[in-house]
């Protein structure tokens, strides 16, 4: 079970008129026009569209719901008129897509909903903007999206492949079981597709979430009612799943091995990420330097096995409390 934590009050839109007020609304406006105009500029930037929810999440925690939708107006404004003057113009999109995420994480937290409702809440919403855009964007082009993004992970894959085999200085045997191995994943990548998807959106809802968490706990503690990252925990009987979809992996169908091997990666996803929060209250425990925690960090996360690693990890803690985070006493 998740260590007790009596949750602080939430106070929604009580701040006070001071005269620094405008100023942190402008400071907002124009952090938030960064965030969404910086990806019209260059694709370095491209990465910031996955923390468009981060603004809306967090300025309407610390400024309140009604001048955080009116920061994030101002900065969609300034953010278009940027885009165009750019020639980027489909840069705007994205804050319509994403913003309503951030929103409705505000509002979750305003309501004083758990983590785990408010994480399957963002990625519904997630799911949910990217079907409205890709309908939109089938009926302008008359283009199906799904087939287009699956076509481009095709060609990510074979471009991948290509990057690999003449990158390095690698003899004729090595060449040949590295493009076999990402044909094989090309060939699988139809049927792992929607698990993707959904993993993309998951990926989005749990940074966004960490990361706005983290900000609250740090410039705005008691504004915030969820704890901090490392405490996060999985339902225990979430584990089940885990163990059907496996299950279905084997079952000679091809439509249940379909869903079963879906199933699972969105389960490793999920339990990497509890894996993750894991390591984080290891390292809280152990007080282990500052350097050191990122040096590991680091290492983990650039090699490829520590993802599995991290999963296992997740599942492990659902039967030892490997973090030992269950046995603190009550926060006063």
């Amino acid at each position: 079970m998740p260590a007790t934590r009596r949750p602080r009050e939430f106070v929604p839109d009580a701040m006070p008129t001071t005269g620094s007020e405008p100023q942190k609304q402008w400071r907002a406006v124009l952090l938030t026009s960064l965030l969404c105009g910086l990806p019209a500029l260059s694709p370095v930037f491209d990465f910031l569209h996955f923390l468009l929810p981060l603004a809306p999440f967090y300025f309407s925690v610390t400024l309140g719901q009604k001048r955080g939708q009116h920061v994030c107006l101002f900065a969609f404004i300034i953010a278009g008129l940027f885009s165009v003057l750019a020639g980027n113009i489909g840069n705007a999109i994205f804050p319509l897509i994403l913003f309503p995420v951030g929103f409705l994480l505000a509002w979750a937290m305003e309501k004083r909903k758990t983590i785990a409702w408010a994480g399957v809440a963002a990625t519904g919403a997630v799911l949910l903007g990217w079907l409205a855009a890709g309908l939109l964007f089938w009926q302008s082009t008359g283009l199906n999206p799904y087939s287009q993004g699956l076509a481009a992970m095709d060609q990510t894959m074979a471009a991948m492949a290509e990057m690999y085999t003449t990158s390095g200085d690698f003899s004729p045997e090595v060449v040949k079981e590295i493009e076999q191995g990402f044909d094989q994943a090309r060939q699988k990548m139809p049927q792992i597709f929607p698990a993707l998807l959904i993993i993309s959106a998951i990926v989005i809802s749990w940074l966004n979430m960490v990361l706005g968490n983290h900000l609250l706990e740090r410039f705005a503690p008691e504004r915030t009612i969820w704890p901090p990252y490392r405490f996060w925990r999985l339902p225990d009987n979430l584990v089940w799943l885990v163990i059907l979809a496996g299950v279905c992996t084997i079952v000679p169908v091809t439509a249940v091995k379909a869903v079963g091997l879906n199933s699972l990666l969105l389960m490793g996803n999920i339990y990497f990420f509890q894996g993750v929060a894991v390591l984080f209250a290891m390292m809280a425990r152990w007080n282990a330097p500052k350097a050191i925690r990122i040096f590991i960090y680091i290492f983990i996360f650039i090699q490829t096995y520590s993802i599995v690693l991290l999963a296992v990890l997740g599942i492990v803690d659902v039967w030892k409390d490997l973090g030992n985070i269950y046995k603190e006493e009550e926060t006063p």
